[in-house]
């Protein structure tokens, strides 16, 4: 049976490595567009704990109790605010995009999307671990009252 504590750890780990994803295409775009801003540790490190926070966000609301949408809501929410800040602060300004060479907007196009995909996946993988977990723990307990 998978504790709480366990789904949250896997949480962590889930956000940190998604984060650090993220912040790699991030550092991929900017160098594909030749649009090359500082990347400082300090930056980088707190967008990986952003990341962490939604992560564990999606894991306390798939082990909390009430109404499911509610905790759907509070999990995937930080997530997707996540996701359109990031697309809004990383895909270049239009005549940026317009100074790459047009074989590069594929690469822009899918590198873009690769962090939407991350920052979702920081709430999904927390929010099934999380729902895996309960479904367990209601299924330990309802076998041993049933002996």
């Amino acid at each position: 049976m998978t504790s709480h504590r366990t789904v949250l750890a896997q949480a962590v780990l889930v956000g940190t490595l998604c984060g650090v994803g993220a912040r790699v295409l991030m550092r991929m775009i900017t160098d594909l567009s030749r649009n090359l801003p500082e990347f400082t540790w300090g930056g980088t490190l707190a967008l990986v704990i952003i990341f962490v926070i939604a992560a564990v966000a999606a894991a306390g609301a798939a082990l909390a109790r009430g109404p499911v949408l509610v905790r759907a809501v509070l999990g995937f929410l930080p997530a997707a605010l996540i996701a359109f800040v990031a697309v809004m602060n990383t895909v270049p300004q239009v005549e940026d995009v317009l100074a790459v060479p047009s074989s590069d907007h594929v690469r822009l196009t899918a590198m873009a999307v690769g962090i939407v995909v991350l920052a979702l996946a920081t709430a999904a993988v927390p929010w099934t671990l999380g729902l895996r977990a309960r479904r367990t723990a209601v299924v330990g307990v309802a076998a041993t009252l049933h002996q």
